[in-house]
C-alpha cells in the first residue's frame, strides 16, 4: 500500500498535476516510502495500531505530500532568484540544505515520524543497523 497517492499531493498543492508530473510524483512517493521505511521499519504496525494509527498515518501522508510539494514548488533547490529587465541580469542563489536536488525529510518531520521510546525524554536516539543486521533505536 502506497503512503501517497498523487491525488493527495495534488489536493494539498491546490492544481491539478500534469500528466509528466503525475509520474513523477507517483516515483517519488516510491522513494520517499523507501526512506521511510529504512528508517522506521516497524511502519506499517505503526499505522495499523488501533489507538495511535490513523493519526500517525495521516501524519505520514502530510510529511510525504509536503515534501514533494517543496520539491514541485522550487525543483532547483533555490533560496533566492533575482531577475532584472533592463541591461538583464539574473541571479540565482542556491539554498545549500536543499542544493542536492533530493527530497529531503525535514529533521523535524522526521521527529514526528521516528516514535520516541518509552522513558526517552532528555535522551539521544540513536538508529541503524547493526553490522548483525538488526535494528537499535
Amino acid at each position: 500500500m502506497a503512503l501517497a497517492l498523487p491525488d493527495d499531493v495534488q489536493k494539498r498543492l491546490g492544481r491539478a498535476l500534469t500528466d509528466s508530473e503525475v509520474g513523477q510524483v507517483t516515483e517519488w512517493i516510491d522513494d520517499l516510502e523507501a526512506d521511510i521505511r529504512a528508517r522506521v521499519p516497524d511502519l506499517d504496525a505503526l499505522m495499523s495500531d488501533p489507538e495511535t494509527g490513523p493519526s500517525y498515518s495521516r501524519t505520514v501522508l502530510r510529511v510525504v505530500c509536503e515534501t514533494i510539494i517543496v520539491k514541485l514548488r522550487n525543483p532547483e533547490g533555490l533560496r533566492q532568484l533575482t531577475n532584472s529587465i533592463d541591461d538583464y541580469s539574473i541571479t540565482k542563489t542556491v539554498d545549500s540544505a536543499n542544493s542536492s536536488g533530493r527530497l529531503m525529510i525535514s529533521d523535524d518531520d522526521w521527529g514526528l515520524l521516528i516514535p520516541a521510546a518509552d522513558g526517552d525524554a532528555f535522551t539521544i536516539r540513536m538508529g541503524g543497523k547493526h553490522a548483525a543486521g538488526t535494528w537499535n533505536s
